[in-house]
């Protein structure tokens, strides 16, 4: 446009454009002459010389026949020389220098408590995946130095159960800052097998008899049952089995000498983690095995001691220093007689009062007398062939506890009701 008169350079193709479609088009201005390439319409440039302006606005318009309106978009405009320099090969693209930090590794994910493991991270450098050496890299605010691999390691211990994990906070290598971190936190959970609970079938048994102890365990740090999926379970270095029942691991005991018999958690085979460090909260069991189903404990000195099995009958003499009290107690296995209430003590034929107290295995006996030489006889079940015209005593049963001494056994006997003999 000159002086508001509009003049257009030949400029023109041989082909129309299609509706809807967008064109890439190029326009050179060069002094007198005008270079245009419409893509892809044309695939050479099509040129117009114009020497009538030296100078002036270049502006574009297109006209058609049919078309309502044409849209122009992304226009760019640079400065243009003919001809355009050309250049060689392209370099490689220039890239900021940082640190990646790409891998980690655990000696163990899952450890013993108080255990001694390895944690590392590996360095290398972005631009050629060269290892980054003598390198700081900060884990946890703690700073430690890259070996001649790219690789910083360290010992970790922790006396608490809990989960630990371990990230990069910070770099320094050679001045470079910056670094990025591609590989997950390495974490350690600290943990220990618990023993949560245990017992025995029963208190007491007979030399010779079946008896059950058990245990139940679980991983500390979830409280995880640890069954016979896990591992196994040893209690007195002995193999334990798992009873899916009872939800429990079980010993079947079979006593071969009498005397108290303890069983304790030794050790676990953990197949899951490998964890070996044990934590017994419910402590040693124990179970009293009798070579005989009753025991007897007394101040007096007791001799021709017998037990008739058919009759359930007890006898025994006993003696001491003259006009002195004497106590003797008795503890029956409630597997011998689960039932008290015939049970009758005759000191020389004379029925006795005596105090007995129930457990949940036994029945512990307690009475007294003036010491003097005496024939005892306890006759477990009614009586059949002894006879006597006193009656019956009244028994004073007591349940709780085993009563243990002397001392406590006294107070109790005062409270009996004593019924006089006719």
């Amino acid at each position: 446009m000159q002086n508001g008169t509009e003049y257009i350079p030949a400029v023109q193709g041989t082909t129309n454009p299609s509706q809807n479609i967008w064109y890439y088009c190029v326009f050179k201005l060069y002094q007198n002459m005008l270079k245009a390439s419409i893509a892809p319409l044309y695939s050479a440039e099509i040129t117009a010389v114009d020497n009538t302006f030296s100078s002036g606005t270049l502006s574009l318009f297109t006209w058609s026949a049919s078309a309502e309106h044409v849209h122009y978009d992304d226009l760019f405009v640079r400065k243009y020389v003919e001809p355009e320099p050309s250049h060689g090969a392209w370099g490689s693209e220039e890239t900021a220098k940082f640190i990646v930090i790409d891998e980690s590794f655990v000696s163990d994910e899952r450890a013993d408590v108080g255990s001694i493991q390895t944690v590392s991270f590996h360095a290398k450098w972005n631009n050629n995946g060269s290892d980054v050496i003598q390198g700081s890299i900060y884990v946890n605010g703690t700073e430690y130095v890259t070996n001649n691999t790219g690789w910083i390691s360290f010992t970790v211990t922790s006396s608490n159960i809990a989960k630990q994990e371990w990230t990069v906070t910070a770099v320094n290598c050679s001045g470079v800052t910056a670094y990025i971190q591609t590989t997950p936190n390495p974490t350690i959970i600290w943990d220990r097998i618990q023993i949560i609970d245990g017992g025995t079938a029963k208190e007491s048994i007979i030399l010779g008899e079946t008896v059950t102890t058990w245990f139940q365990a679980t991983y500390e740090y979830d409280n995880a049952v640890f069954d016979n999926t896990k591992g196994t379970l040893y209690v007195n270095n002995l193999p334990m089995s798992w009873s899916p029942t009872n939800n429990r691991w079980e010993y079947q005991y079979t006593p071969d000498s009498p005397g108290t018999k303890t069983f304790t958690i030794s050790g676990a085979q953990d197949n899951t983690y490998g964890l070996t460090t044990l934590n017994d909260v419910a402590g040693t069991q124990t179970i009293t095995v009798w070579s005989t189903p009753f025991s007897i404990i007394s101040n007096s000195t007791i001799t021709e001691l017998t037990f008739n099995s058919t009759t359930k009958t007890i006898t025994f003499t006993l003696s001491g220093p003259y006009e002195t009290t004497g106590y003797t107690n008795i503890t029956i296995a409630k597997t011998l007689i689960n039932d008290i209430t015939n049970l009758t003590i005759y000191i020389d034929d004379t029925p006795t009062e005596y105090l007995a107290t129930s457990t949940e295995h036994t029945w512990f006996i307690h009475f007294t007398y003036t010491h003097s030489t005496h024939k005892v006889t306890i006759q477990l079940s009614q009586p059949n062939t002894i006879k006597s015209s006193n009656p019956q005593p009244e028994i004073t049963l007591l349940l709780g506890g085993i009563l243990i001494g002397i001392i406590t056994v006294t107070p109790l006997i005062h409270k009996k009701v004593r019924r006089k003999t006719r």
